[in-house]
């Protein structure tokens, strides 16, 4: 199993093809797993070495269990009225991981794609380690601003279930979640999830530190301050049917980041599907042309 030792921590990591490296960051409580084998093969299609990892506290990567189980609903309502969130780390320390592993694949620089809290991760590795980043792909994520909203009722109880402990719990959990991140414009699939519900168990090595990365999110603040600074080609990427990251949080993006440029798929929800891969894959491969024009070496 490829482990990458960075930072502090243990990163699972899988290292796919031949070509400009793309660097995939999955958002929270998901491991790299989530990246469909389809999207994976249109990304090399175009020309992409693919590179997915496990963030810290899931999948195959360390789990922090020494910081405990963060009050969650005691965090979220001090971040709604604005205070100060003291979390066990923050997402600067999962875009130091990210960098690392960089470091340990000998990577110079890669095109970077975050979704979710992935693309608050990518965020903040454009900001604070531009000279790593060629372009910035951000896929169904916000800055971070309260101005974005909050995620629907319906959506918010992904976020605060219990854990689940056991396979059974593990998949008819998965199978709720696929029902919320599907956009109305598309058919729910219960069996991918279901089945992705059980890969994720069989190949997880222990609990996930979901409420520790939720943690991480709340306490890290936002970006939107910031985001004029990024110098980067980027795209965003987001569904009109979006229940956990509004769109209105994508659209935010595009306009305060000044070389972004937005694609807005009508009826999809919080989760890439089969008949927009090629789409994704190839607006992202132009975008990595515009930004070999920009910088050639």
């Amino acid at each position: 199993m490829p482990i990458a030792k960075t930072n502090g921590v243990e990163l699972y990591y899988e290292d796919d093809g031949e070509g400009e490296p793309l660097l995939l960051i999955m958002g929270l409580s998901a491991q790299c797993s989530w990246w469909s084998p389809g999207l994976i093969s249109a990304f090399r299609s175009h020309g992409f070495r693919i590179i997915r990892f496990d963030n810290r506290d899931i999948g195959g990567s360390t789990r922090l269990e020494s910081f405990g189980r963060p009050n969650i609903r005691r965090m979220t309502a001090r971040a709604l009225l604005g205070g100060k969130v003291k979390a066990p780390y923050r997402l600067d320390d999962l875009a130091q991981d990210t960098v690392g592993l960089m470091d340990v694949l000998g990577l110079d620089r890669a095109h970077v794609l975050g979704a979710s809290m992935g693309g608050m991760v990518a965020q903040r590795i454009a900001l604070d380690h531009a000279s790593r980043v060629r372009s910035l792909t951000l896929l169904f994520t916000s800055s971070g601003s309260r101005r974005d909203g909050l995620p629907a009722p319906k959506a918010m109880r992904l976020l605060t279930r219990p854990t689940p402990t056991t396979k059974d719990e593990t998949i008819e959990r998965y199978a709720f979640v696929g029902r919320v991140l599907t956009g109305r414009g598309y058919p729910y699939n219960e069996t991918y999830w279901r089945e992705l519900g059980a890969e994720c168990f069989d190949r997880s090595i222990g609990p996930p530190g979901t409420v520790r990365q939720l943690a991480a999110v709340l306490g890290s603040g936002s970006t939107r301050e910031r985001l004029h600074q990024i110098e980067q080609p980027t795209l965003v990427i987001h569904g009109t049917d979006d229940l956990l990251v509004r769109p209105r949080a994508g659209l935010n993006l595009a306009r305060a980041i000044p070389r972004a440029r937005m694609l807005l798929f009508q009826g999809l929800g919080h989760h890439l599907m089969k008949p927009v891969y090629e789409t994704v894959a190839r607006n992202i491969r132009a975008l990595a042309d515009d930004a070999a024009q920009l910088s050639p070496t």
